[in-house]
């Protein structure tokens, strides 16, 4: 599937998820993408692996002109 998306698209998918999962299943695999972890219990950046892109780190975050809750993340790349 990520080689069918990169063909179609050319770009590289990033892989959201867990961070369970990223460590029991995806951590010594897929040595070329990028990962998105989302650890609400874990602070942002706990384990060191430069495939790790962006962090969300919860799911009910306030935003000022937003009446209900956001997803916070952090990232490693700049925009």
């Amino acid at each position: 599937w990520l080689n069918e998306v990169e063909k179609q698209t050319g770009m590289r998918p990033v892989i959201y998820t867990s961070l369970n999962f990223f460590e029991t299943k995806f951590k010594n695999y897929f040595p070329n993408h990028k990962f998105w972890i989302a650890a609400y219990s874990q602070e942002p950046g706990v384990i060191e692996d430069n495939r790790i892109i962006h962090w969300q780190y919860t799911e009910t975050g306030l935003l000022p002109g937003i009446d209900e809750e956001v997803d916070f993340n952090i990232s490693t790349i700049p925009y």
